[in-house]
C-alpha cells in the first residue's frame, strides 16, 4: 500500500468499553457496527475543512485495555490532539482520564469527551441510567491539564463531529495551521477498500 503524510494526527484514547470506537466509525463512516475489543490500533484519514480550509487528519482508534498500554503509547508519539473518551455512566473511565493525559506530549491539545449520553435521555425511568460524574468535576479537571470538554453520542451522532473538529480547531488556535511545508512529519498508509470499515471495539 502508498504512504501519504498527513496535515496532524489525532488519537483516540480512553478505558475500554467507553465506545472510542463507535465514536471512530460514526465520524468517519456515519455510522456505528456492531464491535469488538480493538487490539493494537486502526486509523482513517479524513479530510476536516475548518474557516474554509481543509486539512488531511490521521485519525487513530487505539485500545483501551491495559495489557496493550506499551502499544497505545507507541501510537500517542508526535500526536496534535487527543479525544479522551469517558462513559459519563461510568466513574471509573472518567478516573482513567488522568493516566492518558500524563501520557502525551505537553504540546498535544486534548477535548475530554463523554460519551454515551444518550443513556441519561431514555424516555422512561427503568431504561435510563443515572450520571456517574458531575460536569463541575469534569470541567475542574480538564481546567487544570488546559483541555477542552464536550458531550455526546456515537449512538446518535449527537455532537461526534464537535469531537474531533473542535480539537484540531483548538490546536491550529495554539500552534498555528500546519502547511505542506511545515506538517506534523509522519507517515500513514491509506487503507485498502477491504479495511475502509473496521468492525473493532472501543
Amino acid at each position: 500500500m502508498s504512504t501519504d503524510s498527513a496535515d496532524l494526527k489525532l488519537v483516540l484514547l480512553g478505558q475500554k468499553q467507553v465506545g472510542k470506537t463507535s465514536l471512530f466509525n460514526q465520524y468517519v463512516y456515519k455510522e456505528v457496527f456492531r464491535t469488538t475489543t480493538t487490539i493494537g490500533a486502526y486509523f482513517a484519514e479524513k479530510n476536516m475543512t475548518l474557516d474554509e480550509e481543509t486539512y488531511k487528519v490521521a485519525i487513530w482508534d487505539t485500545a483501551g485495555e491495559e495489557r496493550f498500554s506499551a502499544l497505545t503509547s507507541f501510537y500517542t508519539r508526535q500526536t496534535n490532539c487527543a479525544v479522551i473518551v469517558y462513559d459519563v455512566t461510568d466513574k471509573n473511565s472518567f478516573r482513567a482520564v488522568e493516566r492518558w493525559c500524563n501520557q502525551l506530549d505537553s504540546d498535544c491539545v486534548i477535548i475530554i469527551a463523554g460519551n454515551k449520553i444518550d443513556l441519561l435521555e431514555q424516555s422512561t425511568e427503568r431504561s435510563s441510567q443515572p450520571r456517574d460524574i458531575s460536569l463541575a468535576n469534569i470541567q475542574q479537571y480538564a481546567k487544570s491539564v488546559n483541555a477542552l470538554t464536550i458531550e455526546g453520542s456515537a449512538l446518535t451522532g449527537l455532537n461526534v463531529s464537535e469531537m474531533f473538529e473542535n480539537v484540531v480547531a483548538e490546536y491550529i488556535k495554539r500552534k498555528g495551521a500546519p502547511t505542506r511545508d511545515n506538517h506534523s512529519g509522519f507517515k500513514v498508509k491509506q487503507q485498502s477498500e477491504a479495511d475502509e470499515k473496521k468492525k473493532s471495539c472501543c
